[in-house]
């Protein structure tokens, strides 16, 4: 398991597609595999003009993986930019969430946080 579950469905009968990062799986950090699935995702998204909903619970890069982890981040980051005004992207921050991991979430429409358990931190 990569930590993240890639997807997508329907919301009050709306197409959305969605990305969840596990913190109980290698603490829901961001390594190459783990950041191809979300982007896969945010392709379909943007192919299909639906919107992007991502629960975020990370702990930021997966350090073991060095620069691949980090050329990830930049590849999310850059989907994230090129989705902005064009299909809705939301951020749910479900627990805590380093470095990396709140870029992306300060770059979408809305962001949701657990009020006590949410933490954005750099």
């Amino acid at each position: 398991a990569d930590g993240v579950i890639t997807g997508y469905g329907k919301v009050n009968g709306r197409d959305v597609f969605a990305f969840s990062q596990d913190f109980t799986a290698r603490a829901g950090t961001l390594g190459e595999m783990h950041s191809k699935k979300i982007c896969k995702v945010m392709d379909l998204a943007l192919k299909t003009g639906k919107p992007l909903v991502g629960f975020n619970d990370s702990g930021g890069a997966r350090i073991q993986e060095g620069v691949d982890s980090l050329s990830g981040y930049g590849q999310i980051f850059y989907r994230n930019a090129i989705a902005s005004g064009v299909i809705p992207q939301i951020s749910a921050i479900m627990g805590p969430c380093a470095g990396g991991a709140v870029y992306s979430p300060a770059m979408t429409d809305l962001v949701f946080m657990v009020k006590n358990t949410s933490y954005m931190f750099i």
